[in-house]
């Protein structure tokens, strides 16, 4: 019921301007999922659901890179997991008074229009100060997570471990 009484808010007051901006509609309604838990279950809670939901991003990471989307793929776990672990993340880094005053001012300038991810960015910009050019470019338009080569040996006469980790996806 909160996702979708969040859609109400969001997909009533702005809409996606294409496939690829949808992750904002329902990465909100999944974020609402998890604010509301915090409101009353406490912080604890709310923290186990958003692991979970990175859990669940995890193992569809390698499918589903990106949260921007064309039409064909619109409905993939990246957009709302991710997008709800996104707007988590900023929340996290301008802090929760600038986190709600940012959404504020992104709905108030942009009711009743359509919307592209730039908007979003913009407006917590705007409010923070804080350059999220590259914020949005490494979690929303290059996502994924890490593919890694992970070797171990237990070295016994040392009574130790040694643990090789190698990143072996292709970066940019």
């Amino acid at each position: 019921l909160v996702h979708e009484s969040a859609h109400e808010r969001w997909g009533n007051a702005v809409s996606a301007e294409s496939w690829g901006d949808f992750w904002i509609h329902e990465g909100f309604g999944t974020f609402a999922e998890a604010v509301y838990l915090e409101h009353v279950k406490g912080r604890e809670i709310a923290d186990k659901h958003m692991q979970d939901w990175k859990a669940s991003v995890g193992k569809k990471a390698r499918v589903f890179r990106g949260l921007n989307v064309d039409s064909g793929k619109a409905y993939n776990i990246n957009v709302y997991s991710k997008g709800a672990w996104v707007l988590h993340m900023l929340r996290n880094l301008v802090g929760e008074e600038q986190y709600h005053e940012a959404v504020k001012n992104y709905l108030e300038r942009h009711a009743l229009s359509d919307v592209e991810t730039d908007d979003l960015r913009e407006a917590f910009e705007e409010i923070s100060g804080l350059p999220l050019d590259k914020f949005f470019d490494q979690w929303v338009y290059h996502g994924g997570v890490p593919e890694l080569k992970v070797t171990y040996k237990w070295l016994a006469k040392d009574k130790m471990a040694h643990v090789t980790i190698e990143q072996t996806h292709q970066t940019n």
